[in-house]
């Protein structure tokens, strides 16, 4: 019984271990900007380049193409 407490306690032990080691999500490396696009007047990811930054987006530059409901 003593020794089935001591196996439980040491599994339990090392899951912790194994959850507090493990880097989460969280606290990932922050990067610089990682939005495609943005809604800032003047941004290089702004709406004057929205049709630049993506091949499928083109249209986008010369506003030919609007979303219908």
């Amino acid at each position: 019984m003593e020794q089935q407490r001591t196996c439980v306690l040491c599994c339990c032990v090392l899951v912790l271990a194994l959850l507090f080691s493990h880097p989460l999500s969280g606290t990932a490396q922050e990067v610089e900007d990682e939005r495609e696009f943005d809604y800032i007047e003047g941004s290089e990811k702004g709406p004057a380049f929205w049709g630049d930054i993506k091949k499928e987006w083109a249209d986008c530059k010369t506003g030919s193409f609007a979303i219908s409901h």
